[in-house]
């Protein structure tokens, strides 16, 4: 087995001669943007065309950056733009076919015959996608197949992405009065770099690929579909497309499927403090019949354990969001936190398995009743203010704005068992500057790099952490040191054999590394340097075949 990337995972087999090439699929990338004027009129044009040829063709579309607002660029702006690099594209609309450049203004050139030509230059590869939705309806894994049937020189390379089919909006997102958009690029896999093909050499060859994805800014997970193809790298021409549409499996009967979980009521945030939190889940109805009530059994920590009964109707692929009853928290532990969560009743009948889910937790970093906080603003002081407040909402510290960017220094008298926030809000465009929180021993708390423009909240406690013995003490997560400032080490314990996914996911939701850690049962370490990564909050998720994981990272800089 060899692996090129991280997250895939690579086997090439010899399945004897072929003597015969094989038939093409033609790739249509398009660039378009939602407040592009000229981009409404050609598209309505263009789509009709595309789709009487779609068992001919694979579409792509970026929606790029420019001229003006398109928040479908905002949900993989990187990608995209490395496309539109990749291509020279200046201007929108703008398309290529097979790698090409496929003319559209001032009038289309695309049509029947073009595309049927294309289509008909017999391809040297065949390619076949297995995408599989995972039970938890939030994951897909995708494997791809690559076949060489005939001779090739250059340097091919396999792109896959993940789409999404077509995305309608209420109202136009832009400034050019459309509202669907059509085989929109979500994420490639691994990225736009994709994966070389050069260790295929003879004819009859195959090489295997096995991607992960984890649902992310979707805008309608039903519609996804996958598209995947061999560019030549030396001339950027496409080889060979494929693409096919994600199947979700049914099931008999009605069903409840835990989709995702967040321990309280803000969904960005896993750390819990206090005595009680009140939990948020999603779930969908993967049956062929309707679903009208579940009853919901759930505990934090092995306390007490609440009951929340939800009525309503959802069909085949239908979801739902739900905020639940409060929850005792008898205990804060170090580690291992967590919510479990069973469907103990569907539809007014015990199912014969009871669906279960586990939401983990983290409790914040605890404080001394003394503890020292600094700011130190950067370029515009004048556009920073604080306050420090506690589990009732009431403002115990305040400052900002500042006159200079010197360190400023504050002490904090907090009271036992008490939950406390530090939010500061930077209203600079860029970086203006840090903001720490140190014990009475002079230990490094909270650190965070005021890198945007945004509310950055912090919690912390002084409530004291049970320590974890005995079998719970088993730790299928840590990151060491933490805070860190050049390395860290992730510490994974597993039961049994097995691999995992590693992402680790800046406060902007941006993942900016990930890994497939594999081993043998027990522990191993796995070091990431992060001396380039900016100060601040970082979550580290671990992804298990049957659980998922996170910690809290701190960058201190």
């Amino acid at each position: 087995m060899k692996t090129f990337f991280s997250s895939l995972v690579i086997a090439v087999l010899i399945t004897g001669s072929v003597g015969a090439q094989s038939p093409r699929k033609v790739l249509y990338e398009h660039f378009t943007q939602a407040s592009c004027g000229p981009c409404a009129s050609v598209n309505p044009q263009l789509h009709p065309i595309l789709d009487r040829n779609k068992d001919k063709l694979v579409r792509i579309t970026h929606q790029v950056s420019w001229p003006g607002v398109d928040p479908m660029n905002k949900d993989n702006p990187g990608e995209v733009q490395s496309r539109v690099s990749y291509y020279g594209i200046t201007g929108v609309p703008s398309s290529r076919m097979n790698g090409q450049v496929a003319q559209v203004t001032p009038t289309i050139a695309v049509n029947d015959a073009t595309i049927a030509a294309a289509a008909a230059i017999p391809s040297p590869y065949e390619i076949e996608l297995t995408p599989e939705v995972q039970s938890n309806v939030s994951e897909l894994k995708l494997k791809v197949r690559v076949k060489l049937t005939g001779s090739f020189s250059g340097r091919p390379v396999l792109r896959v992405a993940v789409l999404e089919k077509i995305i309608r909006w209420p109202q136009a997102p832009g400034s050019n009065g459309e509202k669907e958009f059509h085989h929109v690029m979500k994420k490639f896999l691994p990225g736009t770099a994709g994966s070389s093909l050069s260790n295929l050499t003879s004819t009859g060859e195959e090489v295997v690929f096995n991607f992960d994805y984890k649902f992310d800014k979707l805008y309608d997970f039903r519609n996804l579909e996958v598209a995947a193809y061999i560019q030549n790298e030396e001339n950027k021409e496409i080889m060979q497309a494929e693409g096919t549409e994600v199947e979700f499996p049914k099931k008999s009967g009605p069903d409840v499927t835990l989709r995702s979980g967040s321990p309280g009521l803000a969904t960005d945030s896993d750390i819990i403090c206090g005595k009680s939190t009140t939990p948020r889940i999603n779930f969908i109805n993967m049956g062929d019949q309707t679903l009208t009530s579940v009853r919901f059994e759930y505990s934090a920590n092995d306390g007490t354990v609440s009951s929340y009964d939800w009525t309503g109707s959802l069909t085949y692929l239908k979801e739902t969001n739900i905020t639940l009853a409060s929850v005792e928290i008898p205990v804060l532990k170090t580690h291992a936190n967590s919510i479990r969560l069973r469907a103990v009743m569907i539809n007014g009948t015990a199912p014969a398995a009871v669906p279960e889910f586990e939401i983990p937790f983290e409790a914040p970093p605890v404080s001394t009743l003394k503890a020292r906080l600094e700011i130190k603003p950067l370029s515009k002081p004048d556009l920073l203010v604080f306050d420090v407040t506690d589990d009732q909402g009431k403002v115990i510290l305040r400052g900002g704005p500042f006159q200079d960017n010197s360190l400023k220094t504050f002490e904090l008298d907090l009271q036992e068992n008490n939950c406390y926030k530090l939010n500061v809000n930077n209203r600079h465009i860029s970086v203006n500057g840090t903001a720490r929180l140190y014990n009475d021993q002079n230990e490094l708390l909270i650190s965070t790099t005021l890198s945007s423009q945004k509310l950055f909240v912090n919690p912390f406690t002084t409530y004291p952490l049970v320590a974890v013995e005995g079998p719970e003490a088993f730790r299928p997560l840590d990151v060491v040191p933490n805070p860190a400032s050049d390395r860290v080490e992730v510490l994974w314990e597993s039961r049994s054999a097995g691999s995992a996914i590693l992402n680790v996911i800046d406060l902007e939701g941006r993942i900016v590394h990930t890994s497939v850690l594999q081993s043998p049962s027990g522990q191993i370490r796995y070091e990431i340097p992060v001396q380039d990564w900016i100060g601040g909050h970082y979550l580290v998720q671990l992804r298990t075949a049957t659980a998922s994981y996170q910690k809290r990272l701190v960058i201190a800089r």
